[in-house]
């Protein structure tokens, strides 16, 4: 049977375990890790199910979590409860159990009602909650907690943790939207003067776009590529900017609209001036976004998108524009740091023979042939070195590909510099 929108916080305080002692035993952190099966969890986690994948994942409570009722515990119960991993094991196997068992009650029905599901856990002392309702008492706790003298950041960061959870779910990120969750939570958080704060909520605002047309349209409105250009501009933090890069990609693939309010308020001006002074993974990751609408904007006229996308999309003109900011010489100087100084990550190289490649009919005759000659050898050697004739993905047909890629751009590099004469 399907659950949908059912996920379980649960506090195991005095302590829960696997039945069998010889089984591995999970090792907490205080960020969320995944439970895997037949580990022996110890006492005292903070622990949280997705009654819909039967993920299970635990981390380490602090001193506050433990004083604290679990989102799920019996409403009004104080004392801290002991629940058998294997008890809860078995309650979530009835509630999946096969429609051929179902009662006389849910007979004919898909799903069992919320009512229903609400009995099955009532031995175990929890009421499940709808995760709009578990969304909106996290709202809620974030705001009380900004309203004191002294926060508690680790809870602040508790409760961010949790909304990016639950965010993954496009109905959930929408249901995020209707509590006002941009406003109270997004961008207050992005605000923070705690630099985890603000990438834990990066992070969260990534989520919440991801995929998902109604989210990025308020997010648009509300002003969020002018909050991430603002941070772009004036964080200092690489690590921040990376995130603010992630959260920006959220919004503007896919979008043509966020792509022209980007272009309208400076964005490529901004993004420009972060690659000059960043370090070569930031350098990637803006090379990544760029080109990833590039080749968007150049398989526009193949989609489905309606007449106004396309006309956006034409409006928008990016290949030009990114001329216009110097792209051709950032994605050669690109790949001529990758070779200086990591010439053996090869997925940040092939990232940059694909930008270079994509940006052909701009800048060929401008890329450095020494540079790719030098990678056409080293390409060549380790194809032939890693030849597998059993492995029809082997790594030598990875290394030829990327070998093309340098020969195909050396050739427009000779096509173009022929032109000019």
């Amino acid at each position: 049977m399907k659950l949908n929108h059912f996920i379980f916080i649960i506090c195991l305080v005095l302590g829960a375990g696997a039945e069998n002692e010889n089984e591995d035993v999970f090792v907490a952190d205080t960020e969320w890790k995944e439970i895997k099966e037949g580990q022996k969890i110890p006492p005292g986690l903070h622990i949280r199910i997705n009654l819909q994948t039967g993920k299970k994942e635990a981390k380490l409570q602090n001193e506050d979590m433990k004083k604290e009722q679990a989102l799920v515990i019996t409403k009004g119960q104080k004392a801290k409860v002991h629940i058998p991993f294997s008890e809860l094991k078995q309650t979530l196997k009835n509630i999946k159990s096969d429609e051929g068992q179902e009662s006389s009650k849910t007979k004919g029905r898909q799903f069992r009602t919320y009512e229903e599901i609400k009995t099955e856990l009532g031995g175990l002392n929890l009421i499940p909650k709808l995760d709009s309702e578990i969304i909106k008492e996290l709202i809620n706790d974030f705001k009380k907690n900004e309203k004191l003298e002294n926060r508690n950041i680790t809870k602040i960061k508790n409760i961010l943790e949790d909304l990016e959870y639950l965010s993954h779910q496009i109905d959930n990120a929408i249901e995020f939207v209707n509590q006002n969750g941009f406003r109270d939570i997004v961008y207050k958080a992005l605000n923070d003067s705690t630099a985890e704060i603000k990438i834990i909520s990066l992070r969260l605002m990534s989520s919440l776009m991801q995929n998902n047309p109604k989210v990025q349209i308020h997010a648009l409105q509300t002003s969020c590529i002018n909050e991430l250009l603002k941070i772009l501009t004036l964080e200092k933090s690489i690590s921040i900017k990376y995130q603010a890069i992630t959260a920006l990609s959220s919004i503007l693939r896919r979008f043509p609209l966020a792509q022209k309010r980007f272009m309208e308020n400076g964005g490529l001006a901004v993004i420009s001036k972060v690659f000059q002074k960043g370090d070569i993974k930031l350098k990637v990751k803006l090379t990544t976004l760029v080109m990833d609408l590039v080749t968007e904007h150049q398989l526009s006229s193949l989609s489905e998108d309606s007449k106004d996308a396309l006309k956006q999309y034409e409006e928008i003109n990016i290949e030009d524009k990114l001329i216009e900011h110097d792209w051709c010489e950032n994605v050669k100087t690109l790949l001529k740091s990758l070779v200086s100084v990591d010439e053996d990550n090869h997925d940040f190289i092939e990232k940059s023979l694909r930008a270079m490649n994509i940006l052909v009919k701009h800048c060929a005759g401008s890329y450095d042939d020494k540079v790719l000659n030098y990678l056409v050898q080293k390409y060549n050697k380790l194809g032939v070195e890693g030849i597998d004739e059993d492995d029809e993905y082997s790594l030598s047909s990875y290394f030829s590909e990327l070998k093309d890629l340098c020969d195909d751009l050396l050739k427009s590099n000779k096509v173009m510099q022929k032109t000019e004469l």
